[in-house]
């Protein structure tokens, strides 16, 4: 399944209060992510079925801690 762009014009923090806060997590002022499909963490981005999501600078600990109590 191919995922498709929206245009939204609601904050993302918003849609970040929606989510289900086992499964995502902020890892950038403008990007959320699923934790479930997390395929590799570099330094400063996050691989996503072969696409890079670039990760704040002090993201990757908590992230880290995230991923390993799922």
């Amino acid at each position: 399944i191919k995922p498709y762009p929206y245009l939204l014009s609601v904050t993302l923090k918003s849609i970040e209060e929606k989510f289900s806060a086992q499964y995502f997590i902020r890892i950038h002022r403008s990007f959320i992510i699923n934790l479930l499909h997390v395929d590799e963490v570099a330094e400063s981005h996050v691989l996503i079925e072969k696409k890079a999501v670039p990760m704040s600078a002090g993201m990757k600990e908590h992230l880290m801690e995230r991923i390993q109590t799922l």
